[in-house]
């Protein structure tokens, strides 16, 4: 064959075949290589450029739509911006007419996505679509943020549908008196809360074993976790409330975070603050069991 410039031979067709064949000197020698080998073992990057046509990556086909502005992984149905697919079927795809994400297991819409880290399972989406944590917990990461309830009807009156706080722990209750406090000896001096929302439920059990200053003025339990909101003092839900005196003890918070002692002198009697000169009876030894509910 005569020497012929590259520029007068005849066009190949294309797509190439893969087992055209060039010439090429390796280690000084001539040596052909296929078109396929050319790319065979050796990554390829491309700075810019236009693919034409489907990119057939590992055997999968890699759709780039740009005229819908789509891409996809496997055959990209009409109006989708991505999908991704394993056995010919899709796992998961992003449904831009409805925009929405379809999780799908073996092609099936609604069965479980799993989200797994270093072999442990973090958290799961069922197929009734309820949402699982399989390790750790919730946590919400701004405050003031919680679980938003208003897809429910409120009754009238509704200021809020957002649960956005709980917390529990300890208070230490102690006696106190309006005008000055007891000096008083603790046997026991205990306090628990738990809140929920806005609703603080308070505990506290007080056992003394000796008084040594009488103080004056009318008798509280100090040291609640939290100051009620405005409005909301005098007031207060009791469990119990044991006072070592024969009479019913009542109780209500007020809005220096404390609780109010009253008793009662009878089966519907009139109540009387309890003043700290009550603390005398048994000889110094007095014991309150108090459970009091009220809102912040």
């Amino acid at each position: 064959m005569a020497d012929t410039k590259i520029s007068a031979l005849t066009a190949a067709t294309t797509p190439l075949a893969g087992t055209e064949v060039l010439p090429i000197v390796q280690s000084g020698s001539t040596k052909q290589v296929s078109v396929a080998n050319l790319t065979d073992g050796r990554a390829v990057s491309m700075a810019s450029g236009t693919v034409t046509g489907d990119l057939v990556v590992d055997t999968s086909t890699l759709k780039v739509d740009s005229t819908n502005n789509r891409v996809g992984i496997g055959t990209a149905a009409p109006g989708r911006l991505l999908e991704l697919y394993t056995a010919g079927s899709p796992v998961l795809r992003w449904n831009h007419s409805s925009g929405t994400w379809d999780i799908r297991t073996n092609g099936s819409v609604g069965n479980a996505m799993q989200f797994d880290y270093n072999g442990t399972r973090y958290f799961t989406l069922t197929s009734s679509a309820d949402f699982q944590i399989n390790t750790g917990n919730l946590v919400l990461g701004t405050a003031g943020k919680g679980i938003d309830f208003s897809a429910n009807t409120p009754a009238a009156g509704m200021t809020s549908q957002l649960l956005n706080d709980y917390e529990e722990g300890t208070w230490t209750p102690t006696y106190t008196g309006s005008t000055t406090n007891p000096t008083v000896t603790y046997e026991l001096q205990t306090g628990r809360y738990t809140k929920v929302g806005r609703m603080v439920t308070c505990t506290c059990r007080l056992s003394t074993s000796g008084i040594t200053g009488a103080g004056s003025g009318n008798l509280s339990i100090s040291g609640l976790p939290f100051t009620p909101a405005s409005g909301m003092t005098y007031s207060g839900s009791i469990a119990n409330c044991i006072w070592w005196t024969n009479y019913p003890i009542n109780c209500l918070t007020d809005s220096n975070a404390k609780i109010l002692l009253y008793k009662r002198s009878a089966i519907n009697g009139t109540d009387s603050n309890m003043v700290t000169g009550d603390m005398a009876n048994g000889n110094g030894y007095n014991y309150a069991f108090v459970t009091i509910t009220y809102f912040v």
